[in-house]
């Protein structure tokens, strides 16, 4: 069964996920790797995304991973700074979702 949130119940969640990104970020910027993370892969993906490290196999598109973050993490993202190199991959549809 499927669960709409409430508006308090979808900043609880953006806020959520905010955080742990955050905090993976400031882990690797310690000297952390990606890879090293205690968080799930996506939070890892995401955090690539901001760090600018590719933590995927060669064979996965860089399109295909952004596609695979949910849309608060892709949010997330966009509030920590997409990496450069990411910059046209990260395109703003989090509204559109």
């Amino acid at each position: 069964m499927f669960i709409q949130l409430s508006k308090d119940d979808e900043s609880l969640r953006h806020d959520s996920v905010y955080l742990e990104i955050g905090l993976c970020v400031a882990a690797v910027a310690r000297g952390t790797s990606v890879h090293d993370l205690q968080c799930s892969s996506t939070i890892q993906m995401a955090v690539a995304f901001v760090v600018g490290d590719r933590v995927w196999k060669t064979n996965w598109s860089d399109e295909a991973i952004w596609r695979m973050l949910d849309r608060w993490q892709r949010l997330a993202v966009f509030d920590h700074g997409v990496h450069p190199t990411f910059a046209a991959v990260a395109l703003d549809d989090t509204f559109g979702i």
